[in-house]
């Protein structure tokens, strides 16, 4: 634990401000308990984050949280998951990929089934921040989400997690109704650097949308090159 750098009677001045109805000074006070290094402070800016309900005040609670470093903090977070408030679950999520820990991965996987479109979302977003491969599976399943937020953030954190279990379904999003999931999966398919894709890429290159058109074109150049580089390996 970091050592306490905020007298008892500054970190109660700060914890009442973590209460004021300004947010910026709601900011302030987070990000200076975040430095405090003060264990004590860790259940009240929970329960702030709890209340919250401006982003960028959320953000700063997050940043404070992932500062202090305390492992409470992870556990408190997940309790947070079962909330009847879904609005609640979503912050909490959104504070876990922050927080970047492990510990999180299948208590964030359970949340991609949430009943709630906006919960699933910050499910599939807080799996591609916390970058672990046990979500790749559950993502696969975030493809076919009926609601087009949860498809193109499940399209970037495979993209990312760069797990080859991911390039044929990615490949088939390639057919995706909606052209942000078209377009991302294409850049996300660049990224494996797998020739398998060049065919399906080629496909969009007549696409209807311009920036669809442009992702394939870079991508199928993208892996071209990779191929034509691997070839010249062999050949040496």
């Amino acid at each position: 634990m970091p050592k306490i750098t905020m007298s008892p009677s500054k970190r109660e001045q700060r914890l009442q401000q973590l209460q004021s109805p300004d947010g910026q000074l709601r900011r302030y006070a987070a990000l200076k308990l975040g430095a405090s290094g003060d264990a004590q402070v860790i259940v009240p800016l929970v329960a702030a984050l709890r209340q919250e309900s401006k982003d960028w005040v959320l953000s700063a609670i997050a940043e404070a949280l992932k500062r202090l470093g305390d492992p409470r903090t992870v556990d408190l977070l997940v309790a947070l998951l079962q909330d009847e408030d879904a609005s609640v679950r979503s912050k909490a999520l959104e504070a876990l990929g922050e927080l970047g820990d492990g510990r999180a991965v299948e208590a964030v996987i359970v949340c991609l089934k949430d009943q709630e479109m906006d919960v699933r979302y910050h499910a599939a977003w807080a799996l591609e921040k916390l970058g672990d491969t046990r979500a790749v599976e559950p993502l696969l399943g975030s493809l076919q989400d009926a609601y087009l937020p949860v498809r193109m953030i499940a399209v970037v954190a495979l993209g990312k997690l760069g797990d080859r279990r991911a390039i044929e379904p990615l490949i088939a999003c390639l057919q995706d109704e909606d052209e942000h999931v078209r377009g991302g999966a294409a850049h996300a398919l660049g990224r494996f650097g797998d020739a398998r894709a060049i065919e399906p890429l080629k496909a969009l290159l007549d696409d209807p949308n311009e920036w669809v058109r442009i992702q394939a074109s870079k991508m199928i150049e993208r892996l071209q090159g990779l191929a034509a580089e691997a070839g010249r390996i062999d050949e040496s």
